[in-house]
C-alpha cells in the first residue's frame, strides 16, 4: 500500500474512533441525566445537589468557632493551622462560586442555621457527653469548649462522607448504575486540621455522641429546598 495512503487512512481511522467515543460518552450522560430526573423527585434532586453544602458550612462554624477562640486568647501555637484554615476557606469558596449564586450560597447558609436549631438538644447532650470525659482526664476546664467544637467538626465530616455513602447507594438503587461520587474534599482536610488541636491521647466514648449524630442525619431529612 501506498505509504501516504496508509497514514490518510489510520488517521480517519483514529479521528472516527475518537469522534465515537466521545459521542457514546454524550450519549452514556444524557441516559444518564434521564434516568435520574425519573428516578428522583424534585426534593430529592435538591438534596442530593445541596444537603452537602448544608453539612459543611455547619462544620465551618465549628472550625470558625475553635479559629476565633484560640485567636481571642492569643495561643500562637496553633497559628500555622491558623494559616492552613484560612488557605482552606478561601479555596472553598472560590469553588462554589463558580457553581453557585449568591442567592443560592445564602439560603444553603439558612438552611445550616435551621439544621443547627433542628439539632440544638441533642447538641447539648453531645458536648455534656465530650466534657465530662475531657473533665475526667484533665481535670481542668482550659480550652474545653475549644476541643468540643474541633470534635464535634470531626464528627460531622464523618457524617458528611456517610451522607455521600447514602446518596451513592440510593442512586444504586434507583437506577441500577453509575460511578460511586467521591465525598467532599474538604471532609478528609478539615478533620485532619481539628483533629490537631486535640491531645494526642483524646480518646471520647462515642456511644452517646454516635446516637445524637444519627438523629442530626435524619434531621436533614426535615430540610425543604422548594424554594431554591
Amino acid at each position: 500500500m501506498d505509504p501516504i495512503r496508509f497514514v490518510e487512512s489510520y488517521t480517519i481511522q483514529k479521528v472516527q474512533s475518537r469522534e465515537e467515543r466521545e459521542e457514546a460518552f454524550r450519549q452514556e450522560c444524557k441516559e444518564n441525566v434521564q434516568a435520574m430526573l425519573k428516578a428522583f423527585t424534585f426534593e430529592e434532586h435538591m438534596a442530593i445537589a445541596f444537603t452537602p453544602y448544608v453539612i459543611i458550612d455547619t462544620i465551618w462554624y465549628f472550625v470558625d468557632k475553635v479559629q476565633n477562640y484560640c485567636r481571642d486568647r492569643r495561643i500562637y501555637e496553633v497559628k500555622k493551622l491558623s494559616r492552613v484554615i484560612n488557605e482552606l476557606r478561601d479555596r472553598y469558596r472560590q469553588e462554589l462560586r463558580k457553581d453557585l449564586s449568591q442567592k443560592h450560597l445564602d439560603q444553603i447558609h439558612e438552611k445550616s442555621v435551621h439544621w443547627r436549631e433542628l439539632n440544638s438538644y441533642h447538641m447539648t447532650i453531645m458536648f455534656f457527653s465530650i466534657s465530662n470525659t475531657l473533665l475526667k482526664v484533665y481535670e481542668s476546664q482550659d480550652y474545653l469548649d475549644c476541643m468540643n467544637w474541633a470534635y464535634c467538626a470531626m464528627k460531622l465530616c464523618k457524617l458528611g462522607k456517610e451522607y455521600n455513602d447514602d446518596i451513592n447507594q440510593m442512586i444504586l438503587e434507583r437506577i441500577g448504575k453509575g460511578k460511586d461520587a467521591p465525598a467532599h474534599w474538604i471532609y478528609d482536610k478539615l478533620y485532619a486540621i481539628m483533629d490537631a488541636y486535640l491531645p494526642g491521647e483524646f480518646k471520647v466514648d462515642d456511644t452517646q455522641i454516635d446516637m445524637c449524630m444519627r438523629i442530626f442525619k435524619n434531621n436533614l431529612k426535615q430540610l425543604k429546598y422548594n424554594e431554591l
